[in-house]
């Protein structure tokens, strides 16, 4: 999880301002403290109260609220979409400009955040708006009721099945019964109902069964002062979770860990749990319509019954409920989470495997496992046929007849009728990385070899794989072309991993299963490496070239014990670059910002990004501009995109996609039609981009490397210009791959050849190679020492009739600095 930050606000008012403290607590002690001031803003209280009078005053809302009555402070008036949408932006930019004054702006590793004030106030402001939070689920801020002793955050996971008692109470102009849908329909849950029961009813079955999750959907509120709340538990029953406090108790004793009321009004009731010792509590911070608390019921446990955090999960189904905003003004802003940390965090179990039960009932049977062993012979075959030395083909889309012949050959151990058919075939492809590393491993024959491992989205990336797979080929070649390493050829192995997670664990564990695998690079997404890390680490060395995410790090151990390594340089100094060239060069203020909310490689991008800009255009007065435009959305609309950039006044865009997603960028540049300036992460820096041709014209993209920011006799630009016969395909995922190979060639000459043996060597202070970037270091972490980004700019070359990647020359770095604002 990283580190603990408790942030305090202390006693104060919005006429004259609040003291602040922030606790950088690492292991359960305070490393260091920030303290501060947010200054009087007393134009948030009224802001708050506009919107939330619009907001419930709206038709949709009103007949459709979890509240049975509507306080008499608050408006009978229909509000419409558009007006209280309005509200919401002018309170949403008040907020993010009373928060860009807390101390802390920024802070670059995965972080706990946990906030404790007295004031009920302060406790109803949505603060995932806080810029620092907003869009890094890797930093996660919850809302405390508690005194906090200094504890390290630990993980319990639930049982299988998780027992959970539903609650539905009155529902008076509300479906219950969708909840109740979502609940049943959960993976290795046990769900028992109970519809508007007694008083009496509902404590007997709290204290006769042990229960993991305690539901309620129905009617409630708080009271004014928040200190407090009640729930609707049937059409004459109105209580206060005191009420129910020694059953609660009980339940809490027997292992309850989480109580979610998806009901209006909640933070009351969240107080009240806290009081209680509910370990962790989910509410709504204000009153909240049907279709708002059933889309959050579903989007939340889509990502908590697959085994998400607690946080993440609250994170991703607020993420998702900005979809419904052009309805409900502000619905992302109504769940809490409320936990207490100094108890363990529940973790969803994953569903029993189908196998392991057929096998369970086979045996009852006295029918041998025949059926199991069969299927993992399946999935062990089906990940065979996705990795490949030279005796298949992984790459459809460059195929020719003679590297048909030549895989036939290979895998008949034919190996110089194999090579004969390569090199036939690499005169009609000269840029094939697949068949220029089978070819290698052809010559190596059966002589003694080292092999490593190549983890690349072949299925779901050509392009991306191939980029990668050049640099590794470049140095095999030249490795094996000067005999070996200490007298062995070397081997790739190739393997597709189609960027995916569950994929790449399980390729994963095929490299470490197999002694001859020294070592691995790949793989290419974050999660992809993340998922692959957590099975490498220990065992088997693994440097990526491409994941940019730093929750990486966290999976590596700690100095000479970490096995996760990575040759692609900091993000932040690539997203330093862009952002000075977008203000400085390119005078752009106002940038609109797309990204991926599902690849954690872009959000660490935007985030970065974001932070430099935060200090790059203070004089300049510039603004950052969410237009909830989400790469990874259902239905992602570029036109709608574009449109919102344009009414929020942006005369510039980031994009941020997953690799995987390229193609929503491109449709972003083809409706933008030149009207904004476009600047884009790394990820782009593809041929899938130069597709775009006219529609990506003069796009600006940060990149570790490009030839022309070479010397021509750099090892590196020579030997590629030979094998591949142009530099055209060269992207800086191939001096990155190269770098990675060559630090692993490097590390086993100086090894007696061994797995651990190679970890300690690339884990000492003292390695250093030659890279194609620069020389190749590693800190104890696994990240790069150095590197130094340049920028390309998509230009037309007339002349060959077609678009490339051209150097920006003689880009100016200083500027001057002010404070910049984040509007919605």
């Amino acid at each position: 999880m990283g580190k603990q930050i408790i942030f305090t606000i202390g006693n104060g008012s919005f006429d004259q301002g609040f003291p602040v403290e922030f606790q950088i607590r690492e292991a359960g002690q305070t490393a260091f403290t920030i303290t501060g001031q947010l200054p009087p803003a007393a134009e948030i209280l009224q802001r708050y109260d506009h919107w939330q009078q619009a907001y419930c005053s709206l038709e949709k809302v009103r007949h459709k609220l979890r509240r049975i009555k509507i306080p008499s402070n608050q408006t009978k008036n229909v509000s419409n979409s558009k007006d209280c949408s309005k509200l919401a932006e002018d309170l949403e930019t008040t907020l993010k400009q009373w928060f860009d004054c807390l101390p802390l702006q920024q802070f670059s590793e995965p972080a706990q955040i946990i906030l404790q004030t007295q004031d009920p106030a302060l406790r109803r402001l949505p603060w995932h708006l806080w810029n620092l939070v907003e869009h890094r689920p890797d930093i996660e801020l919850c809302v405390n009721f508690q005194n906090l002793p200094n504890t390290q955050p630990v993980w319990k996971r639930l049982p299988n099945p998780v027992r959970i008692l539903a609650v539905l109470g009155s529902d008076e102009g509300i479906d219950t019964q969708a909840d109740l849908q979502v609940l049943q329909q959960l993976p290795a849950a046990k769900v028992t109902q109970l519809q508007m029961p007694h008083r009496s009813q509902l404590i007997e079955t709290l204290l006769k069964q042990h229960w993991d999750i305690l539901f309620f959907a129905g009617h409630s509120f708080s009271n004014t002062e928040g200190k407090g709340g009640q729930i609707y538990l049937n059409e004459t029953e109105c209580l206060s979770l005191n009420d129910l406090r020694l059953a609660l108790h009980a339940a809490v004793q027997k292992g309850l860990m989480l109580a979610i009321f998806n009901s209006c009004d909640g933070l009351g009731l969240a107080q009240n749990a806290a009081d209680l010792q509910i370990p962790h509590v989910i509410v709504m911070r204000e009153p909240v319509s049907d279709p708002v608390a059933h889309a959050f019921l579903r989007y939340f446990f889509e990502a908590f019954a697959q085994g998400q955090s607690l946080y993440r999960s609250v994170w991703q189904a607020r993420a998702k409920l900005q979809g419904m905003e052009d309805k409900f003004p502000g619905a992302s802003w109504l769940p809490v989470l409320c936990p207490n940390p100094t108890k363990p965090l529940p973790v969803w179990c994953k569903p029993r495997s189908p196998y392991r039960q057929l096998t369970l009932l086979i045996g009852i049977l006295t029918i041998p496992l025949a059926l199991f062993a069969g299927w993992k012979v399946y999935e062990w075959n089906a990940l065979q046929r996705r990795i490949s030395l030279g005796e298949k083909i992984l790459i459809k889309s460059v195929k020719t007849p003679e590297k048909e012949a030549g895989v036939k050959a290979f895998a008949a151990k034919n190996f110089p009728k194999a090579i004969s058919h390569f090199q036939t075939s690499l005169k009609i492809h000269q840029n094939d990385p697949e068949t220029r590393i089978y070819l290698n491993n052809a010559k190596a024959g059966l002589h003694p070899a080292i092999t490593i491992g190549a983890a690349v989205p072949i299925g779901t990336n050509s392009n991306v794989a191939q980029e990668i797979l050049r640099g590794m080929a470049q140095v095999q070649e030249a490795v094996n072309r000067a005999g070996g390493i200490n007298g062995k050829f070397l081997k790739v192995q190739i393997a597709d991993d189609n960027n995916n997670p569950n994929l790449a664990k399980r390729l994963a564990e095929v490299f470490v299963e197999d002694s001859n695998i020294l070592a691995v690079i790949g793989h290419n997404a974050s999660d992809a490496s993340a998922a692959g890390g957590a099975v490498y680490q220990g065992k088997l060395v693994m440097i990526t070239p491409t994941s940019f995410s730093k929750g990486l790090v966290e999976l590596g151990g700690r100095a000479n014990d970490n096995f996760l390594f990575r040759t692609v340089p900091s993000l932040s100094s690539a997203a330093n670059k862009l952002a000075r060239y977008a203000i400085k060069t390119a005078q752009k203020t106002r940038i609109a910002m797309c990204f991926d909310i599902d690849s954690v490689d872009n959000q660490s991008f935007r985030y970065e990004f974001a932070a430099v800009m935060d200090s790059a255009i203070r004089e300049d007065g510039g603004t950052l501009i969410d237009i909830r435009c989400n790469f990874g959305a259902p239905g992602f609309n570029a036109e709608v995109a574009i449109s919102r950039a344009k009414n929020h006044g942006a005369d510039a865009m980031l994009l941020s996609p997953h690799v995987d997603r390229l193609s929503n960028a491109l449709d972003i540049a083809k409706a933008n039609r030149g009207q904004l300036a476009l600047f884009s992460s790394p990820t782009l820096h593809t041929a899938k981009t130069l597709e775009g041709q006219a529609d990506v014209n003069n796009l600006v993209i940060p990149v570790f490397s490009h030839p022309a920011a070479m010397s021509a006799n750099h090892p590196f630009i020579a030997g590629a210009k030979n094998l591949w016969g142009s530099l055209e395909t060269l992207t800086w995922r191939t001096p990155s791959a190269y770098d990675a190979t060559q630090a692993v060639v490097a590390a086993v000459k100086q090894s007696d050849g061994s797995r651990q043996q190679l970890q300690r060597v690339l884990s000492s202070p003292g390695f250093s190679v030659p890279g194609a970037f620069d020389e190749v270091q590693f800190h104890q972490w696994g990240d790069r020492v150095g590197g130094n980004p340049v920028l390309v700019q998509v230009q037309p070359n007339r002349s060959a009739g077609k678009y490339e990647f051209k150097l920006i020359e003689g880009v100016e770095q200083s500027v001057s600095l002010k404070k910049t604002k984040l509007i919605p």
